[in-house]
Parts: structure tokens; C-alpha cells; sequence
């Protein structure tokens, strides 16, 4: 019996506020590398 991997990313509920809105967040950043890699984590948490 194999157990299927979870994707702990995407069996996340989305993150939002106590009223349901979305949780908006500003990154800012001189180093290009460290935005790309924040801004690719943040897209894959939702």
C-alpha cells in the first residue's frame, strides 16, 4: 500500500483575514535573487 505525497503548499487553505478578504503582502528588496525567491514562495502558498 503506497500513500500518496502531499503537496503541503497547495493542501493550504488560502490565507485571509478574519473578515475573508485576502491578506495582501508588500516585499520589497534590492537583491533580485532574494524577490524572485520570496515572490515564487508567496505564489506557490497562494
Amino acid at each position: 500500500m503506497t500513500e500518496t505525497p502531499r503537496n503541503t503548499f497547495t493542501d493550504l487553505p488560502p490565507l485571509t483575514l478574519p473578515d475573508g478578504s485576502p491578506i495582501r503582502a508588500l516585499v520589497v528588496d534590492d537583491e533580485a535573487s532574494l524577490t524572485e525567491l520570496i515572490s515564487m514562495g508567496l505564489r506557490m502558498t497562494g
